[in-house]
């Protein structure tokens, strides 16, 4: 929840924040509402391969944990998910974020 905490502050998208969510709602359904927290579907598309880039890194750090006995930082997690999305920006990816 932390994690999704900072990068709803870090890129300013609110309904990353957990305070946000409904408890009753299923991933999909979150996905879809992240086209409905803003007027623009251009950024409602950044937000969701955001989404979708964080999840992959958090599903990525829980391999570590699991199955290599390591661990990042939260700041070190979260720096990933920042270069990455650097990174699909530059590859053409739908991210206008400045990334930090």
């Amino acid at each position: 929840m932390v994690v999704w905490r900072k990068l709803a502050s870090q890129f300013a998208i609110p309904s990353f924040d957990p305070s946000s969510w409904d408890d009753r709602g299923s991933t999909p359904e979150w996905c879809r509402s992240l086209s409905s927290s803003t007027s623009c579907s251009s950024w409602a598309k950044c937000a969701r391969s955001l989404a979708t880039l964080a999840c992959w890194e958090i599903w990525k750090e829980r391999n570590r944990r699991t199955f290599d006995d390591a661990r990042m930082t939260l700041d070190g997690l979260l720096v990933r998910i920042g270069d990455e999305a650097l990174h699909w920006k530059l590859a053409g990816g739908l991210i206008p974020f400045d990334p930090g």
